[in-house]
């Protein structure tokens, strides 16, 4: 765990001592022991431990993760401390574990302001014999058994936990096919009960305003259609947020036909772009066009037919959206439908379009009378006498109009945003992937990220500016372990918490560029020096990846982008098939499409691809210098006067290393270096 509390400054000549406290649970009074006797803050510390135990921190910075490890603290026993730990009148099992190093040997140090904390952890088990005790300590941190989502409703239906900016692009209600190719991110909201007010959806625990479409999902067509129920109604429903439907299941969609005929038509009359009449949308259109002159009176027509993928039962409707223009000299025009069989047998009645001028937005309807198979459209034009005869029928949409009911609903759909940001009191809606980390670990875990005077926590100024573009949308339905849907925010996100020893949290990620760092090391600083590099397994150089998932199908994403490098796949004799596929459940923008990037931090692709394109150097070594004993994982270093001079062929002149791993035990710190330049 990182450093934190007061200005540590190892030098030179320095005697360390861990200072223990082992917590009863209620944390109303702990036990102090340390390696040699010592009063700190008026508190007398046994000088017991005796073994040498070590406390090792690591993080990888080519997925995003990070460890620490749990220690054992041996202490030489007497009867009272055996019988106090475990069934005496105190409970010290699964209580907190806090060590300190000092490097202040007095006798007597009056408080801890120069005295860090570089752990914190908890009892697990007691182990002894005639002589000696045994401490089992495990890391302690914040999600620690911590399963999210874990706030229900009355029904123990779990809230949904979304996080991102899901929309609805159907504003005005009207009954539409969404196909995927229009955006429509919605999101899940599991159904929790009915009443006599109407069906209640869970949104979350964040109120949302009145007015809201819920969807439902059709497979067969893969298209989100809106409820027919006018407003929806927000409210409260013990501790979550519901939206109420006030009718049950309806909902009305179109669905266009497969393909098209013309079964009559008068030579008079010429056709355009038919197939836009079919195309699922009403901005294009196909033109039925009656010529100026050159014809005698009489009634000129013409048919199209359109075949359906499927029945359209008896009791439902087909519809035509059209306008007519150009009209002149004539008595009137005629646009009617009918619907047929599969036999052509008539099986529909409607009401016939009548028109003597330009007329625009008209609907023309049919009902069926049994189960139809096709629509015909008829469109006549009456001709009398007149100089200049012409009308345009413009036919922008022919669909099947259903309506059916839906009596079992599992889940709805909706295009609510997620969670607020919470930290430094935010109602702003989280949009990025750090900062939906950031508002799972104030407002969930109870973490105060804001710091003092709302300052951001370390680290998190920088990873904000290099993640500008790095959007998230994500909705977890069921309960998973708070610590995974972390993991996976990191990795997504491209950077790496860890938690210091005081519990607050730090972001760590490797930037575009560096230009200082929190170490110099020389050869003088370091013993026991080895140089070694990330293995070929570890290289990328295809990549595809698997993002925007669908709102309502497991494990189908809707966007793929991919990336590669020739030129390093033959350097390291990589074959072309070697492709790594990473699916993104989180991550929305910022994908990114360069495996060897000028801006690193530009995407996902290019922050990956900047680490794993070719080997990077790592040096492990033990540092025997005090003065740098104040180093901490994720630092950055330089080295210069190194033995041998290069690593490899490679020159430690303007290179720069991250500390990825960090073993503390008594006067001695063992550390690896991360090439990151």
């Amino acid at each position: 765990m990182a450093l934190s509390q007061g200005t540590w400054s190892p030098t030179s000549g320095m005697k360390e001592n861990w200072l223990v406290q082992l917590f009863e649970t209620d944390a109303s009074g702990f036990k102090a022991f340390s390696f040699y006797d010592q009063t700190v803050n008026s508190v007398s510390y046994s000088g017991i431990i005796l073994n040498s135990p070590s406390i090792r921190e690591s993080i990888n910075i080519f997925s995003s993760s990070s460890s620490i490890s749990n220690l054992t603290i041996e202490l030489q026993d007497n009867s009272d401390l055996r019988q106090d730990l475990l069934f005496g009148p105190n409970f010290y099992l699964n209580g907190n574990v806090k060590i300190f190093s000092n490097l202040d040997t007095s006798s007597s140090v009056a408080n801890f302001n120069n005295i860090p904390q570089i752990y914190q952890g908890r009892l697990e088990s007691v182990q002894h014999n005639d002589t000696t005790i045994t401490l089992n300590i495990v890391a302690k941190r914040p999600y620690d058994n911590v399963f999210v989502p874990n706030v229900y409703s009355a029904e123990k239906v779990p809230s949904p936990l979304a996080y991102g900016n899901f929309s609805d692009t159907n504003a005005d209600r009207s009954p539409t096919t969404k196909l995927n190719g229009t955006p429509n991110f919605f999101r899940k909201v599991p159904f929790t009960k009915y009443d006599t007010t109407g069906i209640s959806f869970i949104t979350g625990t964040t109120a949302e305003g009145n007015d809201e479409n819920i969807y439902t999902y059709l497979r067969n067509y893969d298209a989100f259609i809106n409820y027919a129920v006018g407003e929806t109604e927000n409210s409260t429903a013990g501790d979550v947020k519901v939206n109420k439907m006030p009718v049950s299941g309806k909902y009305i969609y179109q669905v266009p036909p497969v393909s098209t005929t013309s079964s009559t038509t008068s030579a008079e009359i010429t056709l355009a772009n038919v197939a836009n009449s079919f195309d699922n949308n009403d901005a294009t259109e196909a033109t039925f066009t009656f010529p100026v002159g050159g014809v005698s009176n009489g009634t000129y027509t013409h048919k199209e037919r359109y075949t359906l993928d499927d029945e359209i039962p008896e009791g439902q409707q087909a519809r035509a959206f059209f306008d007519v223009s150009s009209f002149s000299d004539l008595p009137e025009a005629h646009v009617k439908l009918y619907l047929l069989d599969a036999d052509n047998a008539n099986v529909g009645t409607g009401s016939e379009q009548i028109f003597t001028g330009n007329v625009s937005n008209r609907t023309a309807k049919v009902t069926a009378t049994g189960n139809a198979k096709k629509i015909e459209v008829e469109v006549q034009f009456q001709y009398a006498s007149g100089s200049s005869p012409s009308a345009v029928v413009e036919l922008k949409e022919v669909f099947a109009y259903l309506t059916k009911f839906e009596d079992e609903i599992e889940f709805g759909f909706l295009g609510y945003s997620g969670e607020p940001r919470g930290y430094k009191s935010s109602t702003t809606r989280v949009d990025k992937i750090h900062e939906a980390h950031r508002s799972f670990v104030h407002s969930i875990l109870g973490v105060d990220t804001d710091g003092a005077g709302s300052a951001d926590p370390t680290g998190f100024s920088d990873l904000d500016t290099d993640r500008s573009s790095w959007t998230i949308r994500y909705n977890q339905l069921e309960p998973l372990p708070a610590k995974k849907i972390l993991d996976k925010m990191q990795f997504e996100g491209g950077f790496i918490s860890v938690f210091e020893a005081d519990g607050d949290v730090r972001y760590i990620h490797v930037k575009n560029s560096y230009s200082s760092a929190n170490h110099n090391l020389d050869k003088n600083d370091l013993v026991n020096i080895q140089y070694s590099h990330t293995p070929i397994s570890n290289i990328i150089t295809d990549i595809l990846v698997n993002y925007d998932p669908h709102p309502a199908k497991r494990r189908l994403y809707r966007n793929q982008q991919t990336a590669s490098e020739s030129t390093i796949r033959g350097n390291y004799n990589i074959a072309s098939a070697q492709v790594v596929t990473v699916n993104l459940d989180m991550l929305s923008g910022g994908i990114g499409s360069d495996l060897t990037p000028s801006t690193p931090n530009a995407g996902f692709i290019d922050y990956y691809g900047n680490l794993r394109s070719s080997p990077r150097v790592i040096i492990s070594a033990e540092v025997v210098n005090p003065a740098k004993f104040n180093m901490e994982i994720g630092d950055i270093c330089t080295f210069s006067s190194m033995i041998p001079a290069t690593a490899f062929n490679k020159s430690f002149s303007g290179a720069f290393f991250m500390i990825t791993s960090i073993s503390r035990s008594l006067n001695k710190i063992s550390a690896q270096f991360t090439e990151v330049s």
